[in-house]
């Protein structure tokens, strides 16, 4: 299959993009980032999701450059349901502090999710 990549902020591309394009939605250390005058690209991403969401996410450090934050809190709070969660401790290159997050939508696409 295609991919398509953007190369431009979120806050400036996730908009132009339809809802539920995208099958499965997948970040790893980028959310964390995203400032909290920023948090309205989350209720984007889920428009935009169609079945899955994952996430592995600092959601523990705090500094100039990271967010700390529940995602679980978050995605649920609009409308995906959390399925696993798995610390990443023992996973090389990351810390205790990532969580790994699988999510699906509510009212996926695919009705056996």
């Amino acid at each position: 299959e295609a991919c398509e990549l953007y190369k431009s902020s979120i806050e400036d591309m996730i908009t132009k993009i339809p809802d539920r394009a995208y099958k499965v939605i997948y970040t790893t250390a980028v959310l964390e980032h995203l400032h909290i005058d920023s948090e309205w690209v989350f209720g984007e991403m889920v428009r935009i999701t169609a079945d899955y969401l994952v996430t592995i996410e600092d959601e523990l450090s705090v500094s100039c450059r990271t967010f700390p934050r529940n995602y679980s809190e978050v995605f649920e709070e609009l409308g995906m349901v959390q399925m696993k969660a798995i610390n990443c401790a023992n996973i090389d290159g990351l810390t205790g502090s990532y969580v790994a997050r699988i999510f699906r939508h509510k009212n996926g696409s695919n009705p056996n999710v």
